[in-house]
């Protein structure tokens, strides 16, 4: 019935819409419709003479099988995805909608190669590199039924009009057969990456674009039909990428995701996903682009997509994915072992708790103990059933699982985080010391971490991290103590504030300079301070600042604060830190945050003003080792701190819970507030005094200069002095790497004393450490020089290509400044180029102006 075009699964639908119950024996006869059969196979049996000459004349007998039509069969894929997703809950209205979108668009699904036209897109081009030759290669040996499927499919490409014969082309390739999914079906597929130019195409970040699906209930998934396009060619990928951009661009990211030859749709309601379905289905009709039915579901609410299963619960991976790994045998050799290594490490994405899973696996592979035949890691079985690993020799601590958390903690209510987990407490070092934590000193950043994590070597880990920081590094420098004497300090908050302007470099938006307000209490500083940026710098500003954050105060600065509340003012000359406490101080703070910060987001020293409230938050949010470990707002305020590591967000619903004062509960404690605060201030004062003391003592026993010794090859971060500074500039520029040493009594360009170690020689360096560079040095890097001219005021110039830019982008920059700036390529560059003449003319004007020969 299937050859003859009869739909099954259409006419069983059909049944049971026009009555739910059906009496067979109302059929008719059984016996009599088997006699029926019967009589036809016994006139359609051959005959036994008939054999002996069939094989002669099979060649030469046409077949008179009617071939099966293929709209029909088409139809009676679409009609049996129907029913699948009557199945899953679609209603009778819906039904209707699908039955009429697929019924308009019944031309956009192809089983086979044809004779339609191509897709309506920009053909693939295929560059080769330069200098790339034919190589002669031998035929691949395959077995049977790959050379069957070679054959079959070589001739359906050539009964399409795609590929011709050509037995003199000189680029060849010997096509890999690799083995699809179903059993019996293959793809082929060549590796031509070695002689041609791949095709510049940003690919889909899958984890980001994924998150356009929270929220969504219903899906349908769409698969492009055969692409007569060899997979490992270089291009493929991209190219295919960039077709599915050119049609789908405007659904892309707003209800249809796009990975080369396979679509998701989604929707937070079946009336939304069939009008998508319609959009897309029509654009495939537009671009002549052929689905294949087999491989579409038009509604589903589970999806699996790219190797996710989706569905309104979220998101996880399809157990589907790592089949292939779990069905193989265990290693045997070595070359198994890091077959199997590979193939996990490149899956590792579609395995949950990758890093925990093959934690044990990593003390084998740094070696070690492993050597000498002993056993590096242990396993272990919990109450649970569920198995750990840990590293011989780990002093694991007594610690408890949480399960409303899902997480281990120690005895003291802190997070444990194991020793192997390194990845996870970089990622903790990075969030306690950078971003809005403001690139603190190594005390703060280790309190931060300790309050709520626990592993064996936090305390060095911290200190070595801080130690490296780059961005520390070149914004540090010298302590300058201050001279001896006495400074006022007051007994209640607000009594005694210190403030004092900053200027920094003009803002886009005007502002120049910042008003930094610190309060002073209890015999010594609390550390709340406040900042207010303004375009100028006058009593003005400053009584509309004060007004803002000090409402108890007046509105002139220095008149009525003392006539109406009492106050005295005391007049402090600039650049005298010792007679206004230490506001000073929280300058330099605050040039180091902005610095950092900066430095950190790489934006330019006037987009400073956009991270101050980071700066302002991280210096009164962190613990402060002067108040005994308590952050200055709950010092000042009695608020708790709140730093980087104490919000948490879910990462798939980005759902933010919200804690709610009520006005009982805080009447209920605020005795209880009150007299803690009065404890901690007392502590604070106590341990204020004694602080001082200790710093004094061990600043007195360091010496004035400790020099490095620096060998070739070492980085090294260099003190510049610059043309135009501002506060904002980093004081340290680098890295740069030592190429020579001056001797003794020699002349050098950098002091050793203006220079600060680094890092040692084996430095592994990176593009990001690169790409730093350049921008802490506030310029590129010259990556070519493409010609030279005489401007229209006589000026030569040179057209430089910087690194990172195209060639389009190149600028013209005056030659004397180049020579300032890069004397050495350039001057390599005008040797090499000496026969051009402006080049010549260009050279003969410089030397007439440095008063040297080049």
């Amino acid at each position: 019935m299937e050859r003859l075009g009869f739909s099954v699964d259409g006419m069983l639908v059909d049944a049971l819409k026009q009555r739910r119950v059906w009496d067979m024996a109302e059929a008719g006869d059984a016996d009599q419709t088997s006699a029926n059969v019967k009589r036809l196979q016994e006139a359609f049996q051959e005959d036994p003479e008939d054999a002996l000459y069939a094989e002669d004349v099979t060649c030469s007998t046409p077949a008179m099988e009617k071939p099966a039509d293929q709209d029909c069969e088409i139809k009676r894929i679409l009609n049996g995805k129907i029913a699948e997703a009557i199945q899953l809950g679609l209603s009778p209205a819906h039904e209707s909608e699908l039955r009429r979108i697929l019924g308009d668009h019944t031309d956009v699904f192809r089983l086979e190669f044809g004779q339609a036209l191509p897709v309506d897109v920009e053909p693939l081009k295929v560059r080769l590199k330069e200098g790339a030759v034919p190589v002669k290669c031998a035929l691949r040996r395959y077995p049977p039924a790959h050379m069957e499927y070679l054959k079959q499919h070589v001739e359906e490409l050539e009964a399409a009009g795609l590929v011709n014969h050509n037995n003199r082309e000189t680029w060849a390739a010997a096509p890999r057969i690799v083995a699809k999914k179903a059993p019996g079906e293959y793809r082929m597929t060549i590796d031509s990456r070695p002689m041609e130019v791949p095709m510049p195409w940003p690919m889909p970040n899958l984890d980001a674009a994924m998150a356009t699906l929270v929220g969504m209930n219903v899906f349908f998934t769409l698969a492009v039909a055969t692409v007569p396009i060899l997979l490992d060619v270089t291009d493929a990928v991209a190219y295919c990428q960039s077709v599915v951009n050119q049609m789908f661009g405007e659904l892309l990211y707003a209800g249809v995701l796009g990975w080369l030859d396979d679509l998701l749709g989604y929707a937070d309601s079946s009336d939304k996903l069939f009008v998508l379905l319609d959009k897309v289905l029509s654009n495939c009709g537009k671009f002549r682009l052929k689905l294949h039915p087999k491989k579409c579901d038009f509604f589903l609410k589970k999806a699996t997509w790219c190797g996710k299963v989706i569905s309104a619960e979220g998101i996880s991976h399809s157990p589907d994915r790592v089949q292939g790994l779990c069905a193989l045998e265990t290693s045997t050799s070595g070359a198994d072992l890091q077959q199997f290594v590979c193939a996990t490490n490149w899956m590792r994405s579609s395995i949950p708790s990758y890093s925990e899973l093959i934690g044990p696996a990593e003390p084998v592979g740094r070696g070690g103990e492993g050597r000498s035949g002993k056993p590096t890691y242990g396993r272990t079985c919990s109450a649970g059933g569920k198995a750990a690993w840990k590293a011989a020799g780990e002093d694991v601590p007594n610690v408890t699982w949480s399960v409303s958390d899902g997480y281990y903690v120690t005895a003291t209510g802190k997070i444990w985080i194991p020793e192997a987990a390194v990845d996870l407490q970089q990622r903790i070092c990075i969030i306690a010391h950078q971003g809005a934590a403001g690139h603190r000193g190594v005390g703060v950043t280790t309190q931060g971490v300790l309050e709520r994590f626990e592993w064996r070597t936090a305390k060095e880990d911290l200190n070595a991290f801080v130690g490296s920081c780059l961005h520390c590094l070149c914004v540090d420098g010298t302590m300058v103590p201050r001279p001896w004497g006495a400074a006022l300090h007051a007994e209640r908050p607000n009594e005694l504030i210190h403030f004092d302007w900053l200027q920094l470099p003009p803002a886009a938006n005007g502002w120049k300079y910042v008003l930094v307000v610190k309060d002073d209490k209890h015999k010594h500083m609390s550390g709340f301070c406040r900042l207010f940026p303004s375009a100028t710098a006058d009593a003005e500003s400053t009584a509309n600042a004060l007004m803002i954050g000090l409402r108890h105060m007046a509105k002139e600065v220095v008149g009525k604060i003392k006539r109406m509340i009492g106050a005295h003012h005391q007049t402090t000359t600039p650049y005298t830190p010792w007679a206004n406490g230490t506001v000073e101080v929280v300058n330099r703070l605050i040039l180091r945050g902005l610095k950092t910060l900066t430095s950190e987001m790489k934006l330019r020293p006037d987009e400073g003003h956009r991270v101050l409230a980071l700066v302002q938050s991280a210096l009164n949010h962190q613990p402060a080792d002067r108040l005994g470990g308590v952050a200055p707002v709950t010092a000042f305020q009695g608020f708790p701190s709140t730093t980087p590591l104490a919000g948490l967000v879910h990462p798939r619903t980005k759902k933010v819970l919200t804690v709610d004062w009520p006005s009982k509960a805080r009447q209920k404690h605020m005795n209880v507030l009150r007299q803690a605060m009065e404890n901690m201030h007392r502590d604070v004062a106590a341990r204020r005094e004694k602080l001082p003391q200790q710093a004094r003592g061990r600043r007195e026993k360091k010496a004035h200069v400790c020099l490095a010794n620096f060998a070739l090859g070492d980085f090294v971060l260099l003190g510049k002095i610059i043309k135009f500074p501002n506060k904002l500039a980093l004081n340290w520029k680098g890295p740069y790497r030592l190429s020579r040493l001056v001797e003794p009594f020699g002349t050098s360009v950098h002091h050793a004393s203006r220079l600060k170690f680094f890092s040692g020689a084996a430095l592994n360096v990176t593009d990001d450490l690169v790409d730093y560079a350049a921008f802490g040095d506030e310029g590129y890097f010259v990556q070519e020089l493409l010609g030279a001219r005489r401007s229209a005021d006589g000026q030569f110039e040179v057209r430089v290509k910087w690194k990172g830019l195209d060639e389009e982008e190149a600028p013209w920059e005056p030659a004397l400044q180049l020579y300032e700036d890069i004397a050495v390529v350039l001057r390599r560059w005008i040797v090499k180029n000496a026969s051009d003449g402006v080049v010549k003319e260009m050279r003969d004007d410089l030397e007439a102006t440095l008063g040297h020969s080049l």
